[in-house]
């Protein structure tokens, strides 16, 4: 059933690829803009969702996987993008994230969910869980980030190449990307480090497992 709820959830991503996508090419239609924020908010929803429905089925053990790792990443870089709009308002940064985030979630429509050679009682680590979170997290941030990094450099190419064409007029300014960049650097970097930590707490408990 979560795989079902999952296709729901990528195909609302793919509409709010595409407003985002037309709106950066045509950003006189400002509407574009809000229709794919409420397009990727309802995807979002729809997402943990299936990540609800399939911790009930599987009892959180698919994200032990690489394909309930990157459908937990594209959920936590979806809300992260969202926050990131809410405060910064930078609507053409949905065309380089939402693609990517698309193109990420796609292999996980595919497969069979869970992982059942995990026992439970290893499920149930509170320590294992935040490490799982943040590492994952940490990762979805830095994708943020890299977007953010992409536009900065197409900027930085037009601004040096003098070229004040249609693309330098839909990409924000380089400092303002330079800002965003920056935080989100810093907010991945301290989300990975208590990934890190937990992940050398969850060692000890490791090795016991396998004696």
């Amino acid at each position: 059933m979560s795989i079902v709820i999952l296709r729901v959830a990528a195909l609302l991503y793919a509409c709010a690829t595409t407003a985002y996508i037309v709106y950066f090419a045509r950003p006189r239609h400002a509407r574009l803009a809000t229709v794919g924020a409420s397009l990727l908010s309802a995807a979002f929803l729809v997402h943990g969702v299936a990540i609800g429905v399939g911790c009930a089925e599987f009892g959180g053990s698919e994200f032990f996987s690489l394909r309930g790792g990157v459908a937990l990443m594209v959920f936590l870089a979806a809300g992260g993008y969202l926050a990131v709009q809410r405060f910064y308002r930078l609507p053409t940064l949905g065309a380089f994230i939402t693609p990517f985030i698309l193109v990420l979630l796609v292999p996980a429509l595919f497969g069979t969910p869970g992982n059942p050679e995990l026992p439970p009682e290893t499920l149930r680590r509170p320590s294992l869980t935040l490490h799982i979170m943040t590492a994952v997290g940490g990762v979805a941030i830095f994708a943020i980030a890299f977007g953010a990094a992409v536009m900065y450099l197409l900027q930085e190419r037009e601004m040096k190449g003098k070229k004040f064409g249609a693309l330098f007029s839909r990409l924000p300014s380089l400092d303002a990307l330079d800002r965003l960049n920056q935080r989100l650097v810093r907010t991945g970097f301290a989300v990975w480090s208590i990934a890190l930590v937990t992940g050398a707490l969850e060692r000890p408990f490791a090795i016991g497992d396998d004696l």
